[in-house]
């Protein structure tokens, strides 16, 4: 086989070009899935520590409320649909995409369908969102949000009518099957005391016992690193 398929490339002359083509890019999208398809679940044993970093791109006279941050992950805009309104966070479950070069993940969106600006507390452009499983008929954390001893860590971000942010979970592994989610803090004011949560539609899923509990040992990275754990 490897022999007829060097063929067609040592004399084009033989098949016409559009042929070669279409072989070209049969051979691109076969490759192309034989590689997607050696990213495996990811399989731990400790819980995660929140990953969700964002910043904000909306209308200039928000830009006091904060937002801008270390994350290049910015908002964007969307159309929303018909009759859609308020704040949505959805999890894509019909298909995995890369979490890196090794893992699978499930793409999230958050997304203001409006008409008003949502706010939301960050730490260090972090968004207040974490994975839950259910243990015992009850969602519980298997993710966690480490907290910063600096005041400068504590923003807060926002998306204006119209706009989303686009992430990727890990799609995760584990002996124990159940259902998972997404919490997620937001607010309606810029106020601090109107925190309110909302959670994401639950998704079949697997987990080990051990992401309830156990966190994996956290070394700060220096004198400009905030978190102890």
């Amino acid at each position: 086989m490897a022999d007829r398929l060097a063929s067609f490339f040592i004399q084009p002359n033989i098949i016409p070009m559009r042929y070669a083509i279409a072989l070209a890019a049969l051979l691109v999208g076969h490759f192309g899935i034989a590689q997607s398809s050696t990213l495996k679940p990811v399989t731990v044993k400790y819980m995660v520590r929140g990953y969700f970093y964002a910043s904000s791109q909306g209308p200039a006279e928000l830009n006091g409320f904060g937002g801008w941050g270390r994350s290049s992950n910015g908002s964007a805009r969307f159309i929303p649909s018909a009759g859609a309104i308020g704040l949505q966070v959805l999890v894509d479950t019909s298909s995995v995409v890369p979490l890196d070069s090794l893992h699978e993940g499930r793409r999230v969106t958050v997304r203001n369908n409006g008409p008003d600006t949502i706010y939301f507390p960050a730490q260090d452009s972090r968004l207040y969102m974490k994975a839950q499983a259910k243990q015992g008929g009850v969602f519980r954390d298997i993710e966690y949000l480490p907290s910063s001893w600096c005041g400068n860590s504590y923003h807060t971000l926002f998306l204006a009518p119209g706009e989303q942010w686009q992430f990727v979970m890990p799609n995760y592994s584990g002996p124990l099957k159940t259902s998972l989610r997404l919490e997620l803090a937001y607010r309606t004011t810029a106020e601090r005391d109107d925190e309110k949560l909302l959670y994401s539609h639950p998704f079949p899923g697997s987990v080990h016992p051990k992401q309830f509990s156990e966190k994996k040992e956290y070394q700060p990275g220096g004198l400009m690193d905030p978190y102890n754990d």
